[in-house]
């Protein structure tokens, strides 16, 4: 029986599909809940202090695999763990926040996806269903 444990930051339909498409794209390899596999899914409840708390039981209960939906979850997983597998999801930058060190090849126990959008394709998509707006400037927001 494999265990993974599974916290999300709180309960939102996007984050919850994410939790659902993990376990239907493991299904999908035969890792079936109930049969050879149990999910212990954890929500934080928007407390980023939980994130940590509920990282750490997973430490503790030596699950095999950590699922991290959202950005907290993920940061708390991976400043807990160094040895359990850890898969993130529903994270836009895992690098700039700190839960791997570059993209590609971490050389860590984390991976995952990112949720960014590619900017370029944004702005193509935009020209093309607004194609008489010249000047996008007042609609640029920037990092500080």
């Amino acid at each position: 029986m494999i265990r993974i444990g599974e916290h999300q930051i709180v309960s939102h339909p996007a984050l919850d599909d994410d939790g659902k498409g993990f376990a239907a794209a493991l299904a999908e390899e035969g890792f079936v809940e109930g049969k050879n596999l149990t999910i212990n899914r954890q929500n934080a409840q928007g407390d980023q202090a939980n994130c940590a708390i509920i990282a750490r039981k997973f430490e503790d209960d030596k699950v095999d695999l950590i699922h991290a939906i959202s950005t907290p979850n993920a940061q708390a997983t991976a400043k807990i763990t160094k040895t359990i597998p850890v898969v993130f999801s529903s994270v836009t930058d895992p690098v700039a926040t700190g839960i791997v060190p570059r993209m590609g090849k971490t050389g860590t126990n984390i991976t995952g996806v990112s949720d960014r959008w590619p900017i370029a394709l944004q702005c193509q998509k935009y020209a093309e269903m607004l194609p008489n707006v010249k000047n996008w400037e007042p609609f640029i927001i920037q990092a500080t």
